[in-house]
C-alpha cells in the first residue's frame, strides 16, 4: 500500500526506510535510493525549492512500486548502483522507470565501477543511457544538489 506522508519537518522512519519532507506546491520532486542515514540538510530546509524523499535499502522490495505510484510527480531520481544489490538489478529498475516515466532526470552515484579499456570507471547505469549524470561514490549532498536539473535546487 503506497500513503503519502506530509511532515511539517526532515523526519526519519527507520523501519520503512523512509525519510521525508513536508510537500510544498510544485516544488523540484527528487527520490533519493541509497543507503544514507538520514536526509542531509541541503534537501530537507525550508525554502529550498525540494520536496525530497529518501528510501534506503531496507525498502528496496518497495522502492520500484512507489516511484511507479508517484510518476506524475516525480522530476529527479537520484540512485545508488548498488541500491537494489547490483548495478545490473539497478539497471534493471530504472529500465522499467524509464518506460513508465522517460522524462525522469536520473542521477547515478557510482559505488561499483567496472569496465575494461574505454569503459573503464564508467558506471553501467552511463554505459547503457540509463542516467543524466553521474556522481562518484560518496558523492557529498552539495554535489548532487548541483546535477538538479534546476535553478532552484541550487539556491540556498
Amino acid at each position: 500500500m503506497y500513503q503519502k506522508v506530509e511532515f511539517e519537518t526532515d523526519v526519519e522512519l527507520p523501519h520503512q526506510g523512509i525519510c521525508a519532507t513536508r510537500p510544498r506546491s510544485r516544488d523540484h520532486h527528487v527520490v533519493i535510493l541509497a543507503d544514507w542515514d538520514s536526509l542531509p540538510y541541503e534537501f530537507s530546509h525550508p525554502g529550498n525549492g525540494l520536496q525530497a524523499a529518501l528510501l534506503n535499502a531496507d525498502a528496496s522490495e518497495m522502492a520500484v512500486g512507489l516511484l511507479q505510484a508517484r510518476a506524475g510527480e516525480l522530476d529527479t531520481l537520484v540512485i545508488d548502483e548498488d541500491f537494489f544489490g547490483s548495478p545490473e538489478a539497478t539497471a534493471d529498475a530504472c529500465t522499467q522507470l524509464r518506460r513508465i516515466m522517460p522524462d525522469l532526470h536520473i542521477i547515478a552515484i557510482a559505488t561499483e565501477i567496472w569496465g575494461h579499456g574505454a569503459q573503464q570507471n564508467t558506471s553501467i547505469l552511463e554505459i547503457l543511457g540509463l542516467c543524466n549524470a553521474t556522481l562518484p561514490s560518496q558523492a557529498c549532498p552539495h554535489r548532487v544538489l548541483a546535477t538538479l536539473p534546476t535553478t532552484q535546487a541550487t539556491q540556498h
